[in-house]
């Protein structure tokens, strides 16, 4: 996935269960390699569920431009 000013990379970290289901939790966070680690914009994590592959939610720990 591409952004206009960097990349995303995609990590698969853990499976938890939320409300008696089996989920995926990705991490993501924007690659760019001009910029520090700590002005990174875009990062987070998504929870996936296994079985119907549905997004159930999006943590983002993004910071403002």
């Amino acid at each position: 996935m591409y952004l206009k000013k960097g990349r995303l990379q995609f990590f698969l970290t853990d499976s938890i269960d939320i409300e008696g289901r089996k989920n995926y939790v990705i991490r993501f966070r924007q690659v760019d390699y001009k910029l520090a680690p700590n002005k990174r914009k875009f990062n987070g994590y998504l929870y996936v569920d296994a079985e119907t592959y549905g997004l159930k939610k999006i943590e983002s720990n993004s910071k403002k431009k």
